[in-house]
């Protein structure tokens, strides 16, 4: 049994439905939609940058898959190191997120990390920037 401290931020109402799974491997996979049609307006998503001047590691995002209200899949194109724009607008993103640890110490306290037996999840830097949401 893998023991996770999960410390939630301060949170918006907002009409999502939003899944978080530890997978084996350190690999956390999160699933999101937006609930109400009319805010399906987002053709850009993007995720922290830093947390209490702590830059959270690159390159953390693999299997990216943004759908439009229809079902349909979006192309989307990489812009910058935590920021992808869609083709088209859309309501439902999922992806994988694989945190690792953190080199600094004391960066374990402000951002997800992962290791064999333990870990912690920041909603904060596991979910999309909370301007998208």
């Amino acid at each position: 049994m893998l023991p996770v401290l999960c410390i939630l931020s301060a949170v918006q109402a907002q009409d999502l439905d939003v899944r978080v799974k530890i997978r084996g491997g350190g690999i956390i996979s999160v699933e999101g939609k937006k609930l109400l049609p009319e805010i399906a307006e987002e053709r850009t998503i993007y995720f922290l940058r830093e947390s209490a001047g702590h830059e959270v590691p690159t390159d953390r995002i693999s299997a990216l898959a943004l759908t439009n209200p229809s079902g349909q899949s979006l192309l989307y194109r990489k812009m910058g190191r935590d920021q992808y724009f869609a083709d088209g607008k859309f309501n439902s993103w999922s992806y994988d997120l694989v945190p690792g640890v953190p080199k600094k110490g004391a960066a374990g306290a402000h951002i997800s990390w992962l290791a064999d037996d333990r870990g912690m999840l920041m909603l904060d830097d596991i979910l999309p920037n909370d301007s998208f949401l």
